[in-house]
């Protein structure tokens, strides 16, 4: 039988691709930071560049900004591809990250984000250590 705490789930919206607005599939990450499924990005991209064949680049779909491609060399099809997964989107499906999971590093201290840089979790301590000056997503946020 289970203890009776029910851990915190993050919002349902936050794992929800924006194009098919379904639970991501294969989550890409563009460099705006805005997530979309492999497939919907490799649609989106086909569409766009049908439209203008001799760019090596598109808007995002949420933000407008322009995507530079990383290999523009590499045939449109791939390109979806070459975006990086969204690690953190990933895991929170997979739920490996737990809001009330301790620490690795200072068992006791609660993991209170994302480290970008090193794709790890950790505490406030691990913070002001390790992850000075990185670029971090505060896990409290996405839980709220």
């Amino acid at each position: 039988m289970g203890s009776g705490i029910t851990k915190p789930r993050p919002k349902p919206e936050l794992l929800q691709c924006s194009i098919c607005f379904n639970v991501y599939k294969v989550p890409r990450m563009l460099p705006c930071q805005h997530t979309f499924c492999e497939g919907c990005l490799h649609s989106y991209i086909m569409t766009t560049a049908v439209q203008d064949a001799e760019k090596n680049e598109f808007p995002c779909p949420m933000c407008r900004d322009v995507v530079q491609v990383p290999q523009p060399e590499k045939p449109r099809f791939k390109w979806a591809k070459m975006f990086p997964k969204n690690r953190l989107m990933i895991s929170l499906f997979d739920g490996q990250f737990e809001f009330s999971d301790s620490c690795r590093l200072h068992p006791g201290k609660l993991i209170e984000f994302f480290c970008e840089n090193h794709v790890e979790i950790g505490c406030g301590s691990c913070l002001v250590t390790r992850h000075k000056g990185c670029e971090v997503t505060s896990l409290v946020r996405l839980y709220q």
